[in-house]
């Protein structure tokens, strides 16, 4: 008995102050907490088609030297993408023609890199880009002029 009342002596002196009651609004929860629905992006406009890289037969390379034109072509197609990024970053029009200058030197790498084009920062996106490109190695300089059309 003497327990009891010790401890409902100890209750007593930390009586929490009365809580309002809250009105009933008729909705109950329970359990974990629902999260909103997710925010919900608008649907994208329509998108103009992409451009593509485009060499047509008529605006083939001309070149000076032993290298055969698919020999140039390949590693100019391999990079195609890239060439395709320069022309989007610069949001220039379609039907966009540039023309590549460059020499292609005995170990495949390419030196004299001059671009004919219409924007500064398109051309040097592919002056960049013809440089790094890397052709077979022949043992002979050859110099290219490369015209790059995007339709």
């Amino acid at each position: 008995m003497r327990l009891w009342v010790i401890a409902m002596a100890a209750c007593n002196a930390s009586t929490p102050p009365p809580v309002e009651p809250v009105p009933y609004d008729g909705v109950t929860t329970c359990g974990a907490a629902v999260l909103p629905p997710p925010h919900r992006q608008p649907p994208l406009p329509e998108r103009e088609p992409v451009p593509s890289f485009v060499a047509p037969r008529s605006a083939m390379p001309d070149i000076q030297g032993d290298m055969s034109s698919d020999v140039v072509d390949r590693p100019i197609r391999a990079n195609s993408t890239r060439f395709l990024a320069c022309y989007m970053h610069s949001e220039q029009a379609p039907g966009i023609r540039v023309t590549a200058h460059f020499t292609i030197l005995e170990d495949g790498t390419v030196a004299g890199v001059e671009i004919h084009g219409v924007a500064e920062i398109m051309d040097r996106c592919i002056c960049d880009t013809v440089a790094s490109i890397r052709f077979p190695v022949i043992g002979e300089r050859t110099t290219v002029t490369y015209p790059l059309v995007f339709d």
